[in-house]
């Protein structure tokens, strides 16, 4: 049995970054970022108007007041896309009637708003000076040209995407994803919408592990359950060999039925760690295979519990599928929180509690969400956070700090 810092750095020094593959920009919400990106172009592009207004000479109006008005004859209308090529050179005295986005017109250097100008017979009349350069975007002011706009393994979202086909990128290069597949356990099991017979369970692993993977954009291949039997657990392995990652869900402790390990051994897999100090989820297993086609696959068992199931795929399956679709952080942020009851651990074990953390007064505060049992799932429903007990600690005592991870991004 290792910790669960060694099987984190197992996992990671042995799972690689997946090549790349070049996307339309609108295909890659989600995606992480296979190169650097450095800006095509200026952006903007050219000097243009932030405002609806007047375009002008500052210094022409700089004695405008109320009092003394200053008028300038309008000899010109600009729309946003516009040419400059198209524009006459400003002269003295003149002003040009400007739409948001319009290239600045040469010999202008300031925008009034329609709303600080007035327009009668032809003419803007202002009653109060512009600062130099008001109301105009400069050419590059927000990206200059060359520039590092992203940098590999950024995810991808609206937000930089935005940035990005402001830019001009039709398409980008992003890290492929991986095949995955994914089978529960079980001669006890059923599909959802079955009815249940003595003795048999819905399997909430399947539909559970299957979320999980869209939350990371992923998408799994679905094996049916095999039969508690060598030969089935060998067969479904073989269905799923295409697979570059494989996630099983059961038969991976110690029970008569519990098949797992030693049909990967049957298959020639190198189990690289089987069993961590950890509760819940001691028993993951972590393995790589090489199947007669193909290249080299990764194997990751996860316990039949539910609750064990999820945890340890969030704490140690989720940063490796992370790394291989080309991220560069792989882990939840973490938090310190007061403890608003006494927390019971288990010494010699890293725990994963579920519980429910509140910001409040300046600062959060966890609570259990209830039962601890890793097959009690009322409580993983209603829990918000897993707090981080390390396997120093049996106890956390009311009022003490704890270490604490949101779920999904709800910090």
């Amino acid at each position: 049995m290792i910790s669960a810092a060694d099987a984190k750095k197992c996992i990671l020094e042995n799972i690689r970054v997946l090549n790349s593959e070049s996307l339309p920009l609108p295909q890659v919400r989600g995606r992480f970022l296979a190169t650097d990106l450095h800006a095509p172009i200026f952006l903007p592009p050219f000097d243009n108007s932030a405002m609806d207004g007047f375009a002008l000479r500052a210094s022409e109006i700089q004695g405008a007041s109320p009092a003394s008005s200053v008028s300038l004859q309008v000899v010109e209308v600009l729309a946003a896309g516009t040419l400059h090529s198209t524009s006459r050179i400003l002269q003295s005295g003149e002003a040009v009637r400007i739409m948001t986005g319009a290239p600045l017109p040469p010999g202008a250097d300031t925008v009034v708003p329609f709303e600080e100008a007035e327009e009668k017979n032809g003419l803007c009349v202002l009653k109060k000076a512009a600062l130099f350069g008001k109301h105009v975007r400069k050419k590059g002011e927000d990206v200059e040209k060359g520039s590092l706009v992203l940098t590999q393994g950024t995810c991808l979202n609206p937000r930089n995407m935005a940035l990005l086909a402001a830019l001009g990128f039709a398409q980008v290069s992003v890290t492929r994803l991986p095949r995955l597949a994914i089978f529960s356990t079980g001669n006890e099991l059923k599909p959802l919408g079955s009815v249940l017979e003595p003795g048999q369970i819905y399997d909430s692993n399947g539909p559970t592990l299957s979320l999980a993977l869209q939350e990371l954009g992923l998408e799994s291949k679905i094996l049916s359950t095999p039969r508690d039997t060598l030969q089935d657990l060998l067969n479904t392995f073989e269905k799923a060999s295409d697979a570059e990652v494989m996630i099983t869900m059961g038969a991976v402790s110690a029970g008569d039925f519990d098949l797992i390990p030693q049909a990967l051994k049957k298959l020639g897999a190198e189990i690289l760690f089987h069993k961590i100090a950890i509760k819940p989820g001691k028993p993951l297993l972590f393995a790589r295979w090489k199947p007669s086609r193909g290249e080299r696959r990764f194997v990751f068992c996860l316990p039949g519990n539910p609750v064990s199931s999820l945890v340890v795929f969030d704490r140690f399956v989720r940063p490796a599928l992370l790394k291989m679709s080309g991220a560069i952080s792989f882990f939840r942020k973490r938090y310190v929180a007061t403890a608003s009851q006494k927390i019971k651990a288990t010494a010699g074990k890293e725990d994963y509690l579920r519980a429910q953390v509140e910001w409040k007064e300046g600062s959060f505060h966890a609570q259990l969400a209830g039962s601890q049992g890793s097959a009690h799932l009322v409580s993983l429903a209603k829990s918000n956070a897993l707090l981080i007990v390390p396997e120093s600690r049996a106890e956390i005592l009311e009022g003490e700090k704890v270490e604490f991870e949101f779920w999904g991004n709800e910090g």
